[in-house]
């Protein structure tokens, strides 16, 4: 089986249970590698994989990446504001796969009707916390 893991350092795959691993190459965000926080799959379409990811746990600049080739390239979602923290949430809706969410650790809530193409804004209310998972359905 195959097992793709999301680290403080990139996004890794091994195809022999753990025994080998292949650099995925997410895009960097810091020299040393990006800080991938969350990693998730399209429900129906095993090709598409989102990852979120920033320069730090507590870092300044948050980046949401999609593969539509399982992880071969990788292409960084325009969502059409500044993302102010590495993305910490992430979810898609089971029950309507082409909708993809995902947050900044500060309350960026974000929304995409069309599988990471375009993206809608949809902010927490002021002070509300750290935001760290997301689940939809």
């Amino acid at each position: 089986g195959e097992l793709t893991v999301a680290t403080r350092l990139g996004t890794f795959r091994s195809v022999d249970r753990g025994l080998h691993w292949q650099d995925l190459k997410a895009p960097l965000l810091r020299p040393i590698g990006s800080y991938c926080r969350r990693l998730a799959y399209a429900p129906g379409s095993p090709d598409t994989l989102y990852l979120g990811a920033g320069n730090d746990f507590d870092g300044d600049k948050g980046a949401f990446f999609v593969s539509r080739d399982n992880g071969i390239t990788w292409e960084e979602a325009e969502v059409g504001v500044p993302l102010k923290t590495t993305i910490f949430g992430l979810a898609v809706n089971p029950n309507q796969p082409n909708q993809v969410f995902c947050s900044s650790k500060i309350g960026q809530v974000l929304r995409s009707d069309d599988c990471g193409r375009h993206w809608k804004v949809n902010p927490l209310p002021p002070a509300v916390g750290h935001v760290f998972a997301l689940a939809a359905g």
